[in-house]
């Protein structure tokens, strides 16, 4: 799937349209080829944003029962319209209270939902008490962003554009949990044990106009780039596109953890 052009719409749109194929489609597909033949029947995805791994897992897994959540209604309503099954249920919900059982679930899936959790252990915790004994876990969080070298020089080119102290979402949110050593540590403070992490690269095609532009309307970054002078947004989106041109209609490496582990 293509990133199609984007010059205006709501967040979700801009997300399913632009960062779904480019950033996290490749690494829903890898869940899904890496979840195939699995035994779990009841499954709990978080963090499902606007379905790309619940597709992933239902193709995978067609006779599982998937339970897909996210914070975000419009999030939601747009993966209920890519995943249309009896088998995949939709729900409102925050990590830190899940609206399940303890012990409900065979398999927890949360595809870079971490990058923005406000509390990462406790979200951890969280999604063990929902999984059942011997229940297992997986999780994809960025691998540090030089390992991703166009976001990286994204991230770097966004900084001249910020308040002074203003956070660069990029570099110290969306690719922040990115230490395998502090994961491994959360999950296993979590409870969980028999804990694994394996660091996978991929790539995908690059529009640098589309994603350039895109970033721009990201509103963690738009928040801040608002609070500048009159055109800022303009001379960010063009020396973005400027920046990422470099992997312009060439693969664009990516890297990011796989972490599992077991109830």
């Amino acid at each position: 799937m293509k990133p199609r052009s984007v010059s205006t719409g709501s967040t979700p749109v801009v997300f399913d349209s632009v960062f779904v194929p480019l950033l996290f489609g490749p690494y829903a597909e890898e869940t899904g080829r890496r979840l195939r033949g699995c035994q779990a029947r009841n499954i709990v995805e978080i963090a499902c944003g606007t379905g790309a791994t619940t597709k992933a897992l239902h193709g995978a897994l067609p006779d599982a029962e998937i339970w897909a959540s996210d914070l975000n209604q419009r999030m939601v309503d747009l993966a209920v319209k890519r995943v249309k099954s009896h088998r995949v249920h939709y729900e409102v919900a925050d990590v830190l209270s899940l609206p399940y059982p303890h012990k409900t679930f065979d398999l927890a899936v949360c595809n870079f939902g971490f990058t923005v959790f406000p509390d990462k252990l406790e979200a951890h915790e969280e999604i063990y008490r929902v999984l059942k004994p011997g229940g297992s876990y997986l999780m994809t969080t960025w691998d540090c962003l030089r390992r991703s070298p166009a976001m990286f020089a994204a991230s770097e080119t966004l900084s001249d554009f910020l308040p002074a102290g203003a956070p660069n979402f990029l570099r110290d949110v969306a690719y922040a949990y990115c230490d395998p050593e502090v994961i491994i540590r959360d999950l296993a403070n979590a409870g969980f044990s028999d804990v694994k992490l394996e660091t996978v690269g991929l790539s995908q095609i690059l529009d640098a106009r589309v994603l350039g532009e895109a970033l721009t309307l990201s509103p963690p970054i738009r928040c801040h780039l608002d609070e500048q002078p009159a055109g800022t947004v303009e001379a960010a989106a063009t020396a973005l596109v400027d920046a990422l041109m470099p992997w312009d209609g060439k693969e664009m490496a990516m890297s990011a953890h796989f972490a599992t582990a077991v109830r």
